[in-house]
């Protein structure tokens, strides 16, 4: 069988390459803003090395301490990055974070809460305050699991095992791989 035998045309508006949470979450992106987006991975779904993750991830929600705020998180995720960042997207992800929380928790992650309603937040390396969200002992299989199921109702179209070996690009612009 030659190559051009594996070759699969397919019309979509974004093409997605990679199955795993920043591939899920840029499908619900394009979706909730009325864009088609076709999903593909070189694994079965849900993909990618952040089933793997353990600890957590950070939201500057001020229940361990009530001066905390995203700007407080932008600054302690730069320096424990030793700047080696996107500052723009450091931004957006540290201010974005509590909303991005509420709802992918909403969608089904299970994070651990307090009995006063807060959620419960550990120390995390670098950070001034206690940020760390968690679901116990690991955080990525939940997360991927909710998003997974939310990818299933909002019925995206997905294609697993393709290996991608380069974009086509016309006019600086990708327009194909």
């Amino acid at each position: 069988m030659g190559l051009s035998e594996n070759v699969r045309h397919i019309e979509t508006d974004v093409l997605i390459i990679g199955g795993g949470v920043a591939g899920m979450m840029a499908a619900v992106g394009c979706r909730r803003s009325g864009v088609r987006p076709v999903l593909m991975t070189k694994a079965t779904y849900p993909s990618g090395s952040s089933s793997m993750a353990r600890g957590g991830h950070t939201a500057a929600f001020g229940h361990s301490h009530p001066d905390d705020k995203p700007e407080f998180l932008y600054e302690d995720s730069v320096q424990a990055a030793y700047d080696l960042c996107n500052l723009r997207l450091m931004r957006v992800m540290s201010h974005e974070a509590i909303d991005r929380t509420i709802e992918l928790d909403a969608w089904g992650l299970g994070l651990v809460w307090l009995k006063d309603g807060r959620y419960h937040q550990k120390p995390s390396a670098s950070h001034r305050y206690d940020r760390l969200l968690h679901c116990g002992k690991l955080m990525g299989k939940p997360l991927m699991n909710s998003l997974f199921k939310k990818m299933k109702e909002w019925d995206f179209e997905t294609t697993a095992h393709v290996m991608f070996v380069d974009l086509m690009k016309e006019g600086g612009r990708v327009v194909g791989a």
